[in-house]
């Protein structure tokens, strides 16, 4: 296995003057050969914002996933500001096929939107200790400008700071596919393990 970083670039430089992801993978190589002298490789490339997050890879396969996130004041019906003030909330991923592909292989998007969440009563009420859920997730077919809607799912998630158990967890999610819908619904409560005589999580669909 070969990697090469962000950092291979500047390696005459001090850690000062490097680039905030340097320490991120560019290239990762896979290599194999065998005693005979037949060998094969696989590269994947990555790019990486200056925040960390992966903005590109390009699978050995050729297919590519581009990567875009909401910036800090989030966007306006699609996702508040971040509460801790960091840029790593995902907001759309395509998937293009590689380089000729077969034909009827489509470009998918998938573009998410979240919603805030408050703590749970009793812990800190800054704004720092709330945090974004995923509300709806839609998928995409790409066609130049054009986009065609091909799935939605949209989520709902408890929303009880009073209720520890059942805060932040998911309570029903709908998928919309083909005008029809399929929800399901969630319930949570905690029971004692006969087998351990430990309380255990029982998640029911």
């Amino acid at each position: 296995v070969f990697t090469t970083y962000y950092a291979d670039d500047k390696l005459d430089q001090p850690f000062s003057s490097q680039d905030a992801q340097c320490q991120l993978p560019r290239r990762v190589v896979n290599r194999w050969s065998l005693k005979g002298g037949t060998s094969r490789s696989e590269n994947v490339q990555t790019s990486y914002d200056t925040h960390g997050n992966l903005t590109e890879q390009t699978q050995a396969s050729g297919v590519k996933e581009s990567y875009e996130y909401f910036p800090v004041a989030g966007i306006v019906g699609e996702c508040p500001a971040d509460p801790t003030g960091f840029v790593r909330t995902l907001r759309k991923k395509t998937v293009t096929p590689a380089p000729g592909h077969s034909a009827g292989a489509p470009e998918l998007r998938t573009c998410n939107q979240y919603a805030l969440m408050p703590p749970l009563k009793g812990t800190a009420t800054d704004a720092s200790s709330h945090w974004l859920v995923l509300t709806d997730e839609t998928l995409y077919e790409v066609n130049g400008a054009q986009e065609q809607p091909l799935q939605h799912s949209a989520y709902q998630t408890f929303n009880t700071p009073d209720d520890a158990l059942r805060h932040g967890r998911r309570q029903q999610q709908a998928i919309t596919l083909n005008g029809l819908t399929t929800r399901t619904d969630y319930s949570y409560q905690t029971l004692i393990s006969t087998f351990a005589g430990e309380t255990v999580l029982q998640t029911v669909e």
